[in-house]
């Protein structure tokens, strides 16, 4: 199992990037993109000169001399020539507004998650792109990381049967400032929509689309915000005509209280013939547990990274620890944007995530938001 690199097969000799919002984050996904052959940074939108002039010195540091042209808004970056593909990495409340105006650019869109605060308006932009022939994705690197990959194609051929159960404990650093964004339901959407929808796109992906069946939600103990810092989801994915398996009941807990160092991300799945648990919300560790014959254990002990596969009696214990987690999310990025470029260059092509997708992840992260007493901002922001 190698992690993504380069492709050969982008049918442009150079694209020109352009990126609207600098903060963090961004600064993080231009470094992620800096190996990439044939990448330009043509130009870099923000209201704020400092992220602006960080987001050019982060491009710079991986050798590249042309110096991007900087924005103060989005309307100047879009209407620069130089730009062919868009990244749109400000926080959820800007995602609709920001995402129809790149396709009704003409430009390719690189859209972060939750890709906006509510189902319909990011079907709208879905729409929009189909019928403008423009390429577009999401950014849920979830679907990208090797570990989850390979335990899709575990599902997808029941290596272990039917799955049954998901648990998610996301424990995440609660330091984030009162004033910040996260903590804003008008801008974030609150912490389902925000940050739960990687892990509802996830188990979309893995067990067929889920539908809330409870949830609830309550304060940082700390008393440092009043908005929810700690909220846990019950749904009930696939059991459909057609769908992999019979029903999967997941639950979804995620936590901001965490004093720095101490955050923690464990997911379990339960099968019929065994237990998989991952570690870290970038996966870089995969434990098995479970009755499997040798050919099945093979599938897991044959990964680079796969210690030797501990047999007691019909059970086996397969272990798998991939190195260096930031590179990891690194790469994932990176896989992500190389499907939007391939798809950019090959209408026919089908990337692994699609604005659909984003939607459907949504559509569970909304129902979640109203079952737990939420307050949740007007679909239309």
């Amino acid at each position: 199992m190698t992690a993504f690199g380069p492709s050969e097969s982008t049918h442009r000799r150079e694209w020109g990037i352009g990126v609207i919002g600098c903060g963090r984050f961004a600064r993080f996904v231009l470094e992620s993109l800096r190996p990439l052959p044939g990448l330009r940074l043509a130009a870099l939108a923000s209201r704020s000169t400092d992220n602006l002039e960080a987001a050019a010195r982060v491009w710079a540091e991986g050798g590249q001399t042309a110096t991007p042209c900087l924005y103060r808004d989005a309307d100047a970056l879009l209407a620069d020539p130089a730009v062919q593909v868009v990244l749109v990495m400000t926080p959820p409340h800007l995602h609709y507004a920001l995402a129809l105006a790149v396709i009704s650019a003409g430009r390719h869109l690189f859209l972060e998650k939750p890709g906006g605060l509510a189902p319909e308006p990011l079907a709208e932009v879905a729409e929009l792109a189909e019928s403008r022939g423009v390429a577009a994705t999401m950014d849920f690197v979830m679907r990208y990381n090797p570990l989850i990959r390979l335990l899709r194609k575990a599902v997808l051929l029941g290596t272990m049967g039917p799955l049954e159960r998901v648990a998610l404990e996301n424990e995440a650093h609660g330091d984030l400032p009162p004033e910040h964004w996260l903590w804003d339901a008008a801008k974030s959407g609150g912490l389902l929509v925000e940050h739960g929808v990687h892990f509802f796109d996830l188990v979309n992906w893995l067990a067929g689309p889920g539908r809330a069946v409870a949830a609830a939600a309550l304060p940082h103990r700390a008393g440092s915000t009043r908005a929810p810092a700690r909220v846990l989801a019950v749904a009930v994915h696939g059991g459909g005509a057609g769908e992999r398996v019979d029903g999967v009941m997941a639950t979804y807990y995620h936590a901001f209280t965490r004093p720095s160092g101490l955050a923690r991300t464990a997911l379990r799945l339960t099968f019929q013939r065994g237990f998989v648990d991952l570690h870290g919300w970038i996966p870089e560790r995969l434990e098995l547990d479970g009755t499997l014959t040798a050919a099945e254990a093979e599938v897991f002990a044959s990964c680079p990274g796969a210690e030797p596969i501990a047999w007691d009696g019909g059970r086996v214990r397969v272990r798998i620890t991939l190195p260096d987690r930031q590179e990891l999310y690194r790469a994932a990025i990176r896989a992500a944007f190389i499907a939007l470029l391939q798809k950019a260059g090959d209408p026919c092509h089908r990337p692994a995530v699609t604005l659909a997708d984003g939607v459907n992840a949504l559509r569970l992260a909304r129902a979640a938001t109203a079952l737990a007493a939420i307050p949740s901002p007007a679909p239309a922001g």
